[in-house]
């Protein structure tokens, strides 16, 4: 049968290099997964790996973490929208801008080498 390795909030500072009251807090906020004997805590190597894969979240806060990062991957970029309307263009407002674009090159003048 494998051994269960079961630290003290003490050992897990030392691992961390964290102060044993940081690992307490952990432990208080939910973020650090522990055991409770009477007055003591105990954390089991399986806690210590999950926080150190998780980075200290918990899976409510990982989920969010997520659904965030996805959503600014969707978001549509500057160059996908018209600053002057709400949402994003429609293929025909697409058109047209890009129309008045090359228009407004064929206005601007240009000067030759010369400078004239």
């Amino acid at each position: 049968m494998d051994k269960i390795m079961i630290y003290t909030p003490e050992q897990i500072a030392k691992i961390l290099l964290v102060t044993p009251k940081t690992i307490k807090n952990l432990l208080a906020s939910g973020s650090l997964a522990g055991i409770r004997v009477g007055k003591l805590w105990r954390i089991p190597q399986t806690a210590l790996d999950s926080f150190l894969i998780t980075g200290g979240r918990t899976k409510a806060q990982q989920s969010k973490l997520m659904r965030e990062r996805q959503s600014k991957k969707s978001e549509p970029t500057d160059d996908d929208i018209d600053p002057e309307s709400e949402g994003e263009p429609t293929q025909e407002q697409r058109a047209i801008l890009n129309t008045m674009r090359s228009v407004e090159r064929m206005d601007t003048p240009t000067t030759g080498a010369d400078g004239k």
